[in-house]
């Protein structure tokens, strides 16, 4: 079976031939060859006839698009005839004696990947066709929107939302998306409610054009550089790893009414409180440190921000929402409907002396996914490892980056050394203003949330201006945009080269590596990009299983002078959105810290720092608990519990309490017994960092299995991937040290694994004993040819100068 074969049968084949397959209306485009010849696909007609619809039954406000669909619909003519008739029966019988012979024809069906048709809860079916029932549901769920919105209008006009310095304001400040999004919102609550009116998913074709993601119809494929958005990097899916697209899924959501509403108990009641199980369960400390430096977590940090950000439901005008002000506490029917607030236990150890009673949990932004009508979750960055944290993940983002000379990134020169360009006007809290310290402005909103994590965002920073100003020396006759793009992919590359030479051998271990072919042999070679691979996050992926990182987190910051002492030590909560250290103390002392200290092991402990303080405002007493969000989260988006993810991964199931004996210390077991009634009901998080880690690795194998199948997925369904150009198989060379060594402001020396802690092994040796890329073979005569699409264009009066925003 070919890709469009398989694709079209994922997408329930034997239900949709009965409906119409898509809008007359659109055209669909791709560009194949070498040359970049552009097709025209033939538009797709219905394959039968559907019946003739009453258009009295939609209200003069339906979209455009919508009233068009319906008057093509009242168009199609019945079939009358019994030779009609005969003729629509055979051509039904020929489709699905072809469907049937491509199924055949199928290569053996990936065992990780596991389709709706084959899960264990039964799929409800399609809702293909148009009916009276279909468009008053729409029309119900119209109402219910229209509800919200008013109540979102309501409560900030009288001043029901969060405190703008509160910790909660500034987590939704983060997670709130950079366009417009609303429409898929709106459609996206919509279709929930058709779900549980109807009984089925809704066939997208029945959806007006705002309920689908905005798609490229055109796309270059002879163009050699990244979309800054990830849109066309896979010709034939253009949507496939773009910003602001579904997450996907591995096994179907539970949801307890099969929509939207969170998971319950196998006992059919609430899974236990989210902060309850934080103080049970992420408290103890039970195992040594790992063999790595703290740098781990904050490279992981970077590359999750690379290619994971959830946003979050916002309100009227992209205000914050509130679910714990107090005018909500006595009047319930003004809690938000997108509220999972997590309630507080009275005898809460930290938070009940301090009687706060509750935490604000606002659900991830919905959308229309692989079965609307299903609640599914956006990821508004590109599911590349493209440095978007570096570049941004739209067009317009990296305008206000590039400096438009010489192929460079916007700088701030602070004490004869280059900085991040400085952000005036933030739409959160950060810095100290009145001293001139202000926070920074990169290509990811969440530089500022650590110093350390700043640290790194301006390290890749001075590497991408360090290899422009090298390739301008080599290459004087590229112009701006020939070095921006040329330095911009070595440093993509090199980001990707760190993250499976160095990052994922740490975590995963070589034998896991080499079961799914991510690990990286310049000897054995790349096996190739793979066109039907989507490299689009899963869903388990961005809400649980790479939040590992969190065990890792220390308490305390240390910063390292230049003979290797601690110069001073910094509670972490106070290293939130506060970049003071940065600016009295420079990079180094951060960069040799990061280096120099070993980073807690993966576990079921997280620091109070992050449970109980996070983004504690400079003159606050309490934050949030990451812990707890976490869990909530991965209620919110209907991941099943830890034993379905067992068997995904084709591990041994844990259906008993005696069987997690097997898996996980005797500790964890007791632990989990004690919060939980039913190991059905165990959240994936909390039972994952409990189990016993695989050999060589730093994690166990439900985490092993997740994490190398999202990594596999990115690494050979990426087109632009580093490893097929012959010309870059010198990167094979670059390294995290060279990169701290070339970037930092003094640093002369370091140990050759940075991410590993040292050791006789990984002796600290000078800088220049370290391998650098030579860029050298980059020289080229050739003058850079100008390409004119939508997406490629730059307004050139549009100049930005240093620190101006």
């Amino acid at each position: 079976m070919n890709h469009d074969e398989q694709n079209f049968s994922n997408k329930f084949i034997s239900l949709k031939i009965f409906g119409r397959y898509c809008r007359n209306s659109e055209k669909m485009f791709y560009a194949h060859g070498e040359d970049g010849l552009i097709e025209e696909l033939p538009e797709r007609t219905p394959l039968l006839p559907t019946a003739p619809i009453d258009p009295n039954g939609f209200r003069d406000s339906r979209p455009p698009a919508w009233r068009r669909y319906i008057q093509v619909q009242m168009k199609v003519p019945r079939v009358q005839t019994i030779t009609g008739i005969l003729l629509g029966l055979l051509l039904l019988a020929m489709i699905l004696m072809l469907v049937a012979e491509a199924i055949r024809e199928a290569r053996e069906p990936d065992p990780f990947l596991v389709q709706y048709s084959t899960s264990p809860q039964p799929f409800t079916g399609l809702i293909y066709m148009q009916s009276k029932d279909f468009q008053q549901a729409w029309m119900e769920g119209e109402g219910l929107v229209a509800y919200r919105k008013n109540l979102e209008k309501m409560l900030v006009e009288n001043g029901v939302v969060p405190n703008k310095r509160s910790p909660s304001s500034l987590l939704q400040k983060f997670q709130k998306g950079d366009v417009d999004i609303q429409g898929l919102q709106d459609c996206a609550l919509i279709v929930e409610h058709m779900k549980k009116a109807l009984g089925g998913c809704i066939d997208t074709a029945l959806l007006p054009d705002h309920c689908l993601p905005d798609t490229p119809n055109l796309c270059n494929a002879s163009y050699p550089y990244r979309t800054f958005n990830g849109s066309c990097n896979n010709v034939r899916h253009p949507d496939w790893g773009m910003t602001s697209t579904a997450f996907r899924r591995l096994v179907r959501p539970q949801y307890a009414d099969g929509a939207s509403s969170p998971r319950i108990s196998a006992a059919g009641v609430e899974l236990p409180n989210a902060r309850l199980l934080s103080n049970e369960l992420y408290t103890h400390h039970s195992r040594p440190r790992c063999n790595c430096t703290v740098l781990t977590l904050y490279f992981g940090l970077f590359l999750d921000h690379d290619i994971i950000r959830i946003s979050s439901k916002t309100g009227h005008k992209g205000a914050p929402i509130s679910c714990c002000h107090p005018d909500i506490i006595e009047n319930p029917s003004l809690l938000h409907p997108e509220c999972m607030a997590i309630g507080i236990p009275q005898d809460d150890p930290f938070f009940g002396p301090l009687g706060v009673r509750c935490m604000d949990f606002v659900r991830s932004t919905p959308t229309p996914g692989e079965c609307p009508g299903e609640r599914e979750q956006m990821n508004i960055v590109t599911s590349f490892l493209d440095a978007s944290g570096v570049y941004g993940s739209l067009y317009a983002k990296n305008n206000f980056l590039r400096s438009f000379k010489d192929g460079q990134m916007r700088v701030c020169w602070m004490n004869d050394t280059e900085m991040l360009p400085q952000a005036h006007h933030l739409s959160y809290q950060c810095g100290f203003p009145q001293r001139d310290q202000f926070c920074f402005k990169a290509g990811d909103m969440r530089a500022n949330e650590q110093v350390e994590l700043t640290a790194l965002h301006t390290v890749w920073m001075r590497e991408h201006n360090q290899v422009a100003m090298r390739l301008h020396s080599i290459n004087p006759q590229w112009n701006d945009e020939k070095l921006f793009q040329e330095s911009r992919r070595i440093v993509i590359a090199k980001l990707q080269h760190i993250a499976f030479n160095e990052f994922l051998p740490l975590l995963l271990g070589p034998e896991i590596l080499k079961q799914h072919h991510l690990d990286i042999d310049p000897q054995k070679g790349f096996r190739g990009y793979e066109p039907e691979k989507d490299p689009s996050i899963f869903n388990v992926f961005g809400a649980a299983a790479f939040r590992v990182g969190h065990s890792l987190i220390e308490s305390m910051l240390d910063l390292i002078g230049p003979d290797y002492t601690s110069q001073r030590q910094i509670p972490l909560h106070t290293a939130f959105l506060n970049p003071h250290i940065f600016y009295e103390k420079g990079i180094d002392l951060l960069l040799r810290g990061l280096v120099r200290e070993k980073a807690a092991t993966v576990d079921s402990y997280i620091s109070d720092e992050v449970r109980n303080r996070l983004f504690q405002p400079h003159n606050g007493h309490y934050g949030m608990d990451l812990a707890a969000i976490g869990i909530q989260r991965g209620r919110d988006h209907g991941l099943p519990g830890y034993s379905r993810w067992r068997k995904y991964c084709n591990l041994t199931e844990v259906n008993s309490w005696e069987d997690l004996f097997k898996v996980m210390d005797s500790e964890h077991v007791q632990r989990l017994r004690k919060v939980y009634d039913s190991v059905e009901d165990i959240d994936l998080v909390p039972a994952a960092l409990s189990e016993n880690h695989l050999p060589s690795a730093m994690v166990g194998p439900v985490h092993a299995c997740l994490i190398a199948k999202q990594f596999h997925h990115i690494r050979y369904g990426d087109r632009f991937w580093f490893e097929t150009k012959d010309q870059l198989a010198e990167l094979y060379k670059s390294s995290m040290a060279r990169l701290l060594c070339d970037n930092s402001d003094r640093i002369e020396e370091i140990q050759k694994w940075a991410l590993r802690s040292i050791s006789k092994e990984n002796p600290v040796v000078k800088c220049d004993k370290i391998p650098e890329v030579n860029l050298k073979i980059w020289k080229n005569h050739r003058t850079f040819r100008s390409y004119c699409h939508d997406h490629l264009w730059k307004d050139k009066k549009s100049t930005i100068h240093c620190c101006v925003n």
